[in-house]
C-alpha cells in the first residue's frame, strides 16, 4: 500500500472498521467456546469419567452429548482465526499510519 493512500482519512476509517470487525469475530468465537464449555460441563456426564461401560444405558451417557459442543468449537475455529488476522493486520496498519502522521517512520527489523 502506498504511503499517500495509507494516510488518507477514509483509509484509516476503513482500517478501524475492519479492526473492530475482527474484535467482534473474536468475541463471537469466545462466546461459542464458552457456550460449548457450559454444555460439556452440564450435559455430558461422561466427560469427566463419571460414566463407565456399564453406566451407558442407565445414566444416559451417550456420544451424542458431545455433538453440539464439538460443532460449536468447529464453528468457532474459523471465526477466531479470521478475527485474529483482521485485528492484527489492521491494528498494525493503523499504528504505522499514526506513526507516519507524527513524522516517524517505524524501523524495519
Amino acid at each position: 500500500m502506498d504511503a499517500d493512500r495509507a494516510d488518507d482519512p477514509q483509509q484509516r476509517e476503513r482500517a478501524r472498521w475492519w479492526r473492530d470487525t475482527g474484535t467482534v469475530m473474536l468475541a463471537l468465537a469466545g462466546g461459542l467456546w464458552l457456550w460449548a464449555a457450559v454444555l460439556v460441563v452440564t450435559s455430558a456426564p461422561g466427560v469427566f469419567g463419571r460414566c463407565g461401560e456399564d453406566d451407558l444405558a442407565t445414566r444416559g451417557c451417550e456420544a451424542r452429548d458431545l455433538g453440539l459442543p464439538l460443532l460449536l468449537l468447529v464453528l468457532a475455529l474459523p471465526l477466531a482465526a479470521l478475527g485474529a488476522m483482521l485485528y492484527a493486520t489492521f491494528s498494525t496498519r493503523l499504528a504505522r499510519s499514526g506513526q507516519r502522521a507524527v513524522g516517524r517512520e517505524p524501523e524495519d527489523p
